[in-house]
């Protein structure tokens, strides 16, 4: 309602429209990642046991980063 009231515009858009430009994107990311003006963190949780305690991280706000859950180890 936020946006009704304000008169606010939201516009979204698909990635696909801009995929013949997906390598300058990642070009311009990694520079961004190697000189530090982007820093990224991945909280890396183990076990099938902890898949529901994984989860709920996400909805507490209690993971920081990427939120990964490692199963088990490829054979």
């Amino acid at each position: 309602m936020s946006l009704v009231t304000n008169r606010g515009r939201m516009q979204g858009f698909i990635i696909l429209d801009y995929l013949p430009r997906a390598m300058e994107a990642i070009e311009q990311l990694m520079g961004w990642v190697a000189s530090g003006d982007i820093v990224y963190a991945v909280d890396m949780a183990e076990g099938f046991d902890n898949i529901p305690a994984t989860i709920q991280r996400l909805y507490t706000g209690q993971n920081f980063g990427k939120q990964l859950l490692k199963i088990a180890d490829p054979e």
